[in-house]
């Protein structure tokens, strides 16, 4: 009899685990769609230019961003921030364009850039996104957290 019970309770162990196993997480790029609130801070080589160029070309500089990004079905993003690049401030609008995999990474391009500007990671339910910068010479992280 206790044989019998130690069974059933491996048994159900192992359907839990399988169970488990196929309900994780899968995630698209309809994860993301909807407005986030973000913020980015690094440093980075931006030139001498009031808006920082998609290829840094000046010194090292503190960086920081603050603003809403909305994530569209059709994966593209419009994002409105307001950003200081060492000491001085400026509003900006820009558009992206983003995917995620199923794996809940993914990647964000700048309009205009032939290659990803950023990699991103997803929380399975879209509540929040990590983020990297992938463009030589700037150093930026940060976070989205879903509205």
């Amino acid at each position: 009899m206790k044989h019998n019970h130690i069974l059933k309770l491996a048994a159900s162990v192992i359907l839990i685990a399988l169970a488990s196993a196929s309900a994780a997480a899968q995630c698209s790029s309809a994860t993301v769609v909807g407005t986030y609130r973000y913020l980015w801070t690094g440093y980075g080589s931006f030139g001498g230019a009031a808006e920082p160029p998609l290829r840094p070309n000046g010194p090292f500089t503190p960086f920081a961003a603050v603003g809403l990004t909305t994530f569209n079905a059709d994966g593209t993003s419009s994002n409105t921030d307001t950003v200081q690049i060492a000491g001085g401030v400026f509003d900006r609008s820009f558009t992206n364009t983003y995917q995620v995999g199923a794996d809940c990474r993914g990647t964000i391009t700048v309009q205009g850039a032939s290659e990803p500007t950023a990699h991103i990671v997803v929380a399975p339910d879209g509540s929040e996104i990590l983020f990297i910068n992938s463009i030589p010479g700037v150093v930026i992280s940060g976070w989205y957290k879903r509205q």
